[in-house]
């Protein structure tokens, strides 16, 4: 009878293909903002990384449009005319049924006007925003854009990450994503603008009555950057990614995972085997 015999069953197969995701001649691609998933749970983050993600909500939208005004701001808007430019950028964006409009609105521009007061006091020169970087430390080749590059007041370069998402990170000491950033500038990514890191920040505009810097201490720059423990930890990622198995780790994110229908140690994703 079809699918009596035990060697056809749903999970007794052997594995279709058991090499690894990327070949171990090849650097592997990483991208800082996906780090942290990484790092909290590998199958998680490589579902996303094959397409298994879904699509970006609403807050995240609205969130995208306050990051292109910051930008235009960095670039030399003036930030007197920064809201009536966010207005229009959400002006284009499906925000629901007219209550959900004008609370995402609200809270859009509650973000800017958190964003622009930090902006005026801000002591750091602004280099440039959404600045190109390409490096690579081991197999992990880094790439990506950052929000905004900036000169402290000892001349040493620092990375700030503008975040519109309601909860701020619980640790930056070991921050994967500010880490990556700090390696892309003691590698020399950001050209005559130099090459020592100093440190590198998320600033949270999405949670709190006014923004937030969460700031990530700089790297030794008496070390090789791929010595450091940054540079290591990218190292380790980029090994990770690479890899022909990914492993689950639970903790408090399971519950918010899109992933849940996917993972063997979740009821909705266990295969049935009898």
């Amino acid at each position: 009878m079809a699918g009596a015999a035990p060697t056809s069953w749903w999970g007794l197969a052997p594995l279709s293909d058991d090499a690894s995701l990327v070949p171990e001649e090849d650097a592997v691609r990483v991208r800082p903002s996906g780090i942290e998933t990484f790092q909290r749970c590998p199958l998680r983050w490589v579902l996303g990384a094959v397409g298994a993600e879904a699509s970006p909500d609403t807050t995240r939208t609205v969130g995208s449009a306050v990051h292109a005004v910051a930008q235009q701001v960095a670039d030399g808007l003036p930030p007197v005319e920064a809201p009536a430019v966010l207005a229009a950028e959400l002006d284009q964006l499906d925000l629901g049924p007219g209550w959900s409009d004008q609370r995402q609105r609200v809270t859009a521009q509650e973000m800017l006007d958190k964003f622009l007061r930090w902006h005026a006091a801000n002591g750091r020169e602004l280099l440039g925003a959404e600045e190109d970087f390409d490096v690579t430390v081991g197999r992990a080749r880094i790439r990506g854009q950052v929000d905004r590059l900036e000169r402290d007041a000892e001349g040493r370069l620092v990375v700030v990450d503008l975040k519109t998402g309601k909860t701020a990170a619980k640790n930056t000491e070991e921050h994967g994503q500010l880490a990556a950033y700090q390696v892309a500038v003691a590698a020399g990514a950001f050209g005559g603008h130099g090459a020592v890191p100093g440190g590198a920040a998320l600033l949270q505009v999405g949670t709190g009555a006014k923004a937030k810097e969460q700031h990530q201490e700089p790297l030794p720059a008496d070390v090789p950057v791929d010595q450091t423990w940054a540079g290591e930890l990218l190292a380790q990622v980029g090994e990770g990614m690479g890899a022909a198995t990914f492993e689950v780790r639970t903790g408090s994110h399971c519950s918010r995972c899109p992933a849940r229908r996917s993972c063997p140690l979740q009821e909705p994703g266990r295969q049935v085997t009898a």
